[in-house]
C-alpha cells in the first residue's frame, strides 16, 4: 500500500437550505480530516523508519507530538447554516486538559441589557461585572428563565454582534470581520414601490389568456387580490392613506383597537408563561408541552382570526382545509409576505427607527414616516385632485397599522410553535404534519416574515400593551406633568384598577398636536368619522409600559460610567425621577407624546435619508427632554430614549446608537451644546478635553489605540480634539467624509472549506521537525528601538461638497469633514521629521485569538559543516513558566517583517485576493491539503502535480507583513493603524503574551488579511 496516496473522503455539494428540517450538509467535518491526517503521519512516519538504511534520519513527529506541540492553537473553520450563510467558527480540537474555556478574541458583554443587540448563544451575563473574581459571583441574581424550547426561526444577526467589540480597543473578532462581507445591510435592500402597484400590470394582463385576464379583473378588489402577485411591490403610504377598501384587497379588516390591544395582550402574556412554564406529566407517562391549542381549538383559532382581524380566504386559496391549522399558518405567511405593505423590519434601518412609529406622533422631522397633512409627499393622489386624505394620516394611522402587524406576527408564531411541538416533536394524532408540509410553509416565509416573528418576540418579552379606554381617563389626564391622581378620584371599570392613576401619568396626547382642520381638509370627509375616533383611540388609550426598565436604565448607567460621560453619576437619578412607582412595580411614562413644535414646515431629513447606508453617516434628530428644575418629570427623551428603556430593541447594531442617544437626549445641557441633529456614525467633541467616536467610523478605530481611551459598546471616547485651521473643534458633531470602500474586496466567507485549509497548524506538506519553527518576536533591535514616533494631532478639513441623502441646511451645525489625517513626530537624524497619514479608507481592524502555548523548552539546531551543536533553552528562565514562546509554525507560510520607518502614505500593502469559486462546491484539493501530510517526499508520481500547484499557490500569495508596534506610549500602535487606514488594507492586532506570532500569522491567512500588528 503507498501511504503517500490518500483517499480524499467523499465530498457532498452544499445546498441551499429552505426547510427548517433539513439539517445543511457541511462540505467535510474537519476534525474527522485532522483525525485522519494524523492518522497518517503514524503511518507515514512507521513506514519512513522501516524504509530508512541510512544513518542519518530525519527527525519525524508522531501524532501524539503533533496533539501535544498544538494544544491550545486554534483552528478556524466555517459551518454551512441555514438560508445558505456560512457561520465561522473556532475550535481547539487538540485540547482534552487545558482550560480552554476562556479563550476569547472579543470583550465580555458587561451587562445583561447589552444582550438585546444578539441571537446567538451566549454565556448568562450578571448585572454587574467585576474584574475581581472574588466580586463577580456578587452580580449575579437568579431569574426565572425559559423551561422549554421555543420555534426556532433559524436566523441570526448579520455580522455576530457577540464578537463586535475585540479584545483590542477599536478591533472587532473574527466572526464579525467576516460577516461584514455578507452583513444584513449587504443582503437586505429596501423595495421599490412599483408604479401602479394598486393596479394589474397591464404587460401581465396581456400575457394571460382572455378568460383568466377577465377573472382577474373581475377580482382586482376582492380580499386577497393583493396576496396573488409576488412581484409587486406596495407603497404603505398610499396603502394606509387609501383607508379599509386597500386594506380588504390585503385581507385586513379595520379592526376595532380594543380588540387588536386585548389579543396582543393576551397573546404575549401567554407566550411568556408558556416557554417559563415546565413540561407537565401526562398519565401516560410523557411530558406534555403547553401551546395555543391547550387554550383555543384549531376552530376557535379559526374564528377569532377571520372574524375580527382577516377576511375569510377564499375556496381554494390555500393548499389545506378551510379550518386547519396549516391553512391558517399559509394565509397569516402570504399577508405578511406581500412587499411594501408593513414595516420591513429585516432592513438595519427599521430595526432602529421602529419605536418611532410606537412613540412619536406626526409631524416628523426625519425616517420614513407618514407626516402632517400639508406634507405633499405623503398625499395621496386623490388629494392632488382635491380630495383630502383621512383624518386618520395625522392621528396614530401607522401606529395601528404596526399593531396589526406585531398582532399578525404573534398569531403565526403561536401556530407555528403548536404545530411544531405537537404534530413533529410529540406526534400528535389529531394534527399530520409531513416533511413536504413544513418545506412548503417554510418556503413562504422569506427573511422579512421571519423578522416580524423576531419582533413580536421581542415585543412580548420587553413590552406590555395595555387598552385603557377613554372614558375612564381622568381629569388630571388633561396635562402629563401633573402627579398622578390619588385612588377613589375617579372610579374605572374593574379591569384597570390594577392601573391606578397610571392613565393620569401617561397623560393624553392628542392635546398637545391638535387636529389642523383647514378648508380644504373638509373636503370629502363625510365617512371620516368612524376612522377619526379608531386613529385617535391608539394615542389615547393604548399603553405600551415595560416590562423590566430598571435593567435597561442600569445598562444605560454603566455604558455612561465606561465611556467617561461628564455627569454620569447623576443620569441615572435624572431619568428615575420621571418613574412612577404602582402597586410596587416600576412604570416609566412612555406614551407621552414628543414635544414637536407645530410650526415645523418642512422635515429636517428627506424620506430617502432614512435608507442612505453610508458608512460615514446616519443622522438622527433628536428630542429635547423638557425637564427642568422645578417641575423634571414632565418627559424623558423622544422615541429613542423609550426604545431602549422599554427594551424593544431588535438585534444589530442599532443597540449603539439607542445608547448614545438615550445619553443625549436625557443631558439638556450636551444637547443644547451640540445640537439636535446627531451623526451616530462619525464623533462628538463635547467640552475642552474629550472627544467621543463612533468605531463605524475609521477615525474610532485608530484613536482607540491611545492610552486613556474609555470603549463600551460601539463608542470610544479620546483625549485628543480635533485640529481644525490652527484651532480647536469644540461642541459639534463630525461627520467624517470622503471614505472610500478598502481596496480589499474580503470575500473570505464564501471559501468554505479554504478558511480550514489554509490556515490548518499541519501546513501544506511535509510533516516533520524541520518543517516546523517557533517564530518570535524580535527582541530591541535598531530597527525597532531606533525608531521613535510621537503622535501630534488630528487634523481635520471641511468638506464643501453637499453630502449624499441630505441638505446643506439639514446639517449645517454638524462639522462635514472631507479630508481627515493624522500627523506624528517622528525622531530622525540629522533633524526630526512630520509624517502624516490621511485616512482614507474604512478599514478593520481585528483582534487576535487568543492561544495557549503548551509546556516545554526550546531546542535550536546549528549546523557546522558535518557536526551539529545544540542548545537547549529552558524557557522556564526566561518567563517564569515552562511553557513554549509560541506554537510551530509550518514552513509553507510566509511572512515578512516589516519596520515602521518603511511606511508611507505610497508603500504598496500587502494585497489577498481570492480566486473566483462557487459556494456551493468546495474544490476537493482543499480537503486533500487538510489530509495529504507527509514525513518524507513524495515518491508517488500522482501526487507530483498536487505539490506542483501547491508550490505554485504559495509563490502567488504574499507573504504576511509583521509590524513590530510595541511601545509604552502606544504611539507605533497608532502609527501602525493611521498606516493601514491610508492605503486600504486591514490588519489583525495581536498582542504579545496572549496570542503567539504563530497563531497571529495562521489567523491572518484564514481571514484572509495582510498584515499583522504586533502590540
Amino acid at each position: 500500500m503507498d501511504h503517500n496516496t490518500l483517499k480524499t473522503p467523499e465530498i457532498h455539494p452544499l445546498e441551499r437550505t429552505r426547510s427548517c428540517d433539513v439539517e445543511p450538509k457541511q462540505p467535510a467535518n474537519i476534525p474527522n480530516v485532522l483525525e485522519h491526517a494524523l492518522q497518517n503521519i503514524d503511518t507515514t512516519t512507521t513506514t519512513a523508519a522501516t524504509i530508512t538504511t541510512t544513518a542519518k534520519v530525519t527527525r519525524v513527529l508522531t501524532k501524539d507530538d503533533v496533539k501535544y506541540l498544538f494544544s491550545g492553537a486554534p483552528h478556524f473553520i466555517l459551518e454551512k447554516g441555514r438560508h445558505n450563510h456560512w457561520y465561522p467558527h473556532v475550535l481547539f480540537p487538540w485540547d482534552t486538559s487545558l482550560p480552554i474555556q476562556d479563550l476569547w478574541d472579543r470583550e465580555q458583554l458587561r451587562h445583561e441589557s447589552f444582550t438585546l443587540s444578539t441571537l446567538h448563544a451566549h454565556l448568562p451575563v450578571p448585572t454587574t461585572v467585576h474584574s475581581d473574581a472574588s466580586k463577580r459571583q456578587k452580580g449575579w441574581e437568579y431569574e426565572e428563565g425559559v423551561k422549554r424550547s421555543t420555534y426556532d426561526l433559524g436566523i441570526f444577526e448579520v455580522p455576530n454582534m457577540l464578537s463586535i467589540n475585540g479584545k483590542e480597543p477599536g478591533a472587532v473578532g473574527f466572526r464579525h470581520f467576516l460577516e461584514l462581507a455578507t452583513a444584513d445591510a449587504v443582503r437586505y435592500k429596501p423595495a421599490v414601490p412599483t408604479k401602479g402597484s394598486d393596479t394589474i400590470n397591464p404587460h401581465l394582463l396581456s400575457s394571460m389568456p382572455l378568460t383568466e385576464a377577465f377573472d382577474t379583473l373581475s377580482h382586482l378588489k376582492d380580499p386577497y387580490s393583493l396576496c396573488n402577485h409576488q412581484a409587486v411591490v406596495l407603497d404603505r403610504h398610499k396603502l394606509l392613506c387609501e383607508g379599509p377598501p386597500a386594506w380588504k384587497r390585503l385581507g385586513v379588516r379595520d379592526a376595532n383597537v380594543r380588540d387588536i390591544v386585548e389579543r396582543l395582550e393576551y397573546l404575549a402574556n401567554f407566550r411568556l408563561n408558556a416557554i417559563k412554564q415546565p413540561p407537565v406529566d401526562e398519565s401516560s407517562g410523557r411530558k406534555k408541552i403547553i401551546t395555543i391549542l391547550d387554550k383555543e381549538s384549531p376552530e376557535m383559532l379559526h374564528k377569532g382570526l377571520f372574524t375580527k382581524f382577516l377576511f375569510p380566504p377564499p375556496h381554494g386559496w390555500t393548499h389545506h382545509e378551510h379550518d386547519e391549522l396549516k391553512a391558517q399558518i399559509e394565509v397569516l405567511t402570504r399577508v405578511l409576505a406581500v412587499k411594501g405593505a408593513w414595516i420591513d423590519m429585516s432592513l438595519p434601518e427599521w430595526r432602529l427607527r421602529v419605536g418611532q412609529l410606537l412613540w412619536e406622533k406626526p409631524p416628523h422631522a426625519d425616517g420614513d414616516c407618514m407626516d402632517c397633512l400639508k406634507d405633499a409627499n405623503t398625499r395621496p393622489e386623490e388629494n392632488k385632485k382635491g380630495k383630502a386624505p383621512p383624518l386618520c394620516l395625522n392621528q396614530g394611522l401607522e401606529r395601528k397599522w404596526l399593531l396589526i402587524q406585531l398582532l399578525l406576527a404573534g398569531e403565526l408564531l403561536m401556530r407555528l410553535d403548536a404545530i411544531v411541538q405537537l404534530a413533529v416533536l410529540q406526534h400528535s394524532r389529531t394534527i399530520t404534519v409531513t416533511a413536504q408540509d413544513m418545506r412548503e410553509l417554510d418556503s413562504l416565509r422569506h427573511g422579512k416574515v421571519n423578522w416580524d416573528i423576531l419582533f413580536f418576540q421581542r415585543a412580548s418579552d420587553n413590552l406590555t400593551f395595555k387598552y385603557l379606554p377613554s372614558n375612564i381617563v381622568p381629569a388630571s389626564a388633561s396635562s402629563s406633568a401633573q402627579p398622578p391622581q390619588k385612588s377613589g378620584t375617579s372610579s374605572p371599570p374593574p379591569e384597570t384598577k390594577p392601573l391606578g392613576g397610571l392613565r393620569s401619568k401617561f397623560g393624553s396626547i392628542s392635546q398637545h398636536l391638535p387636529l389642523r382642520r383647514t378648508n380644504s381638509t373638509r373636503i370629502g370627509l363625510e365617512n371620516t368619522s368612524h376612522e377619526q375616533s379608531s386613529c385617535e383611540s391608539i394615542w389615547d388609550s393604548v399603553v405600551v409600559l415595560p416590562r423590566r426598565p430598571e435593567s435597561q436604565l442600569k445598562g444605560l448607567a454603566m455604558f455612561a460610567e465606561k465611556i467617561g460621560w461628564p455627569g454620569h453619576e447623576t443620569l441615572e437619578a435624572r431619568i428615575r425621577s420621571s418613574f412612577s412607582h404602582t402597586n410596587g412595580e416600576t412604570v416609566h411614562a412612555l406614551t407621552s407624546d414628543l414635544p414637536v413644535k407645530s410650526a415645523i414646515a418642512s422635515r429636517t431629513f428627506p424620506k430617502k435619508e432614512a435608507y442612505c447606508r453610508s458608512p460615514s453617516h446616519r443622522y438622527v434628530v433628536l428630542n429635547k427632554s423638557e425637564s427642568t428644575a422645578e417641575n423634571h418629570n414632565t418627559n424623558t427623551g423622544g422615541w429613542l430614549t423609550r426604545s431602549w428603556l422599554s427594551g424593544l430593541i431588535m438585534p444589530g447594531e442599532s443597540i449603539h446608537q439607542f445608547l448614545m442617544s438615550t445619553i443625549l437626549e436625557n443631558d439638556p445641557t450636551a444637547l443644547q451644546a451640540v445640537g439636535t441633529v446627531a451623526n451616530l456614525y462619525g464623533g462628538l467633541s463635547y467640552g475642552d478635553e474629550w472627544t467621543w467616536w463612533s468605531t463605524k467610523c475609521i477615525v474610532g478605530r485608530v484613536l482607540a489605540a491611545l492610552p486613556g481611551s474609555k470603549i463600551c459598546m460601539g463608542w470610544v471616547r479620546v483625549s485628543t480634539t480635533p485640529d481644525v485651521e490652527q484651532a480647536k473643534l469644540k461642541n459639534t458633531w463630525i461627520s467624517v467624509e470622503g471614505i472610500q470602500e478598502p481596496l480589499q474586496k474580503n470575500m473570505r466567507i464564501r471559501q468554505g472549506m479554504k478558511i480550514a485549509s489554509e490556515s490548518n497548524p499541519l501546513g501544506k506538506g511535509r510533516v516533520a521537525s524541520d518543517t516546523f519553527t517557533i517564530p518570535i518576536d524580535e527582541g530591541d533591535n535598531d530597527l525597532i528601538s531606533g525608531f521613535d514616533v510621537k503622535m501630534d494631532k488630528l487634523i481635520l478639513v471641511r468638506q464643501s461638497l453637499p453630502v449624499e441623502c441630505c441638505t446643506a441646511e439639514a446639517i449645517k451645525d454638524v462639522f462635514t469633514a472631507g479630508r481627515t489625517s493624522i500627523s506624528f513626530q517622528v525622531a530622525t537624524t540629522p533633524e526630526p521629521s512630520t509624517i502624516t497619514f490621511q485616512l482614507k479608507y474604512n478599514v478593520a481592524f481585528i483582534s487576535s485569538y487568543t492561544c495557549r502555548t503548551p509546556r516545554g523548552s526550546v531546542t535550536h539546531h546549528m549546523l557546522h559543516g558535518d557536526s551539529e551543536e545544540i542548545h537547549e533553552h529552558d524557557m522556564q528562565s526566561l518567563h517564569g513558566h515552562p511553557h513554549l514562546p509560541g506554537h510551530p509554525l509550518h514552513n509553507s507560510y510566509k511572512y515578512k517583517y516589516v519596520p515602521l520607518r518603511d511606511l508611507h502614505s505610497d508603500t504598496v500593502p500587502p494585497i489577498i485576493s481570492f480566486p473566483a469559486s462557487k459556494e456551493s462546491s468546495p474544490s476537493r484539493s482543499n480537503v486533500r491539503y487538510l489530509m495529504n501530510h507527509d514525513t518524507k517526499p513524495a515518491q508517488n508520481n500522482t501526487n507530483k502535480k498536487d505539490e506542483k500547484s501547491a508550490t505554485l499557490d504559495e509563490k502567488e500569495m504574499e507573504p504576511i507583513w509583521i509590524l513590530d508596534a510595541r511601545s509604552s506610549t502606544h504611539d507605533k500602535e497608532v502609527f501602525a493603524r493611521s498606516w493601514c487606514a491610508a492605503v486600504g488594507v486591514h490588519a489583525l492586532i495581536g498582542r504579545v503574551g496572549r496570542t503567539c506570532l504563530a497563531c497571529c500569522i495562521r489567523e491572518a491567512r484564514a481571514i484572509g488579511v495582510g498584515v499583522v500588528i504586533r502590540v
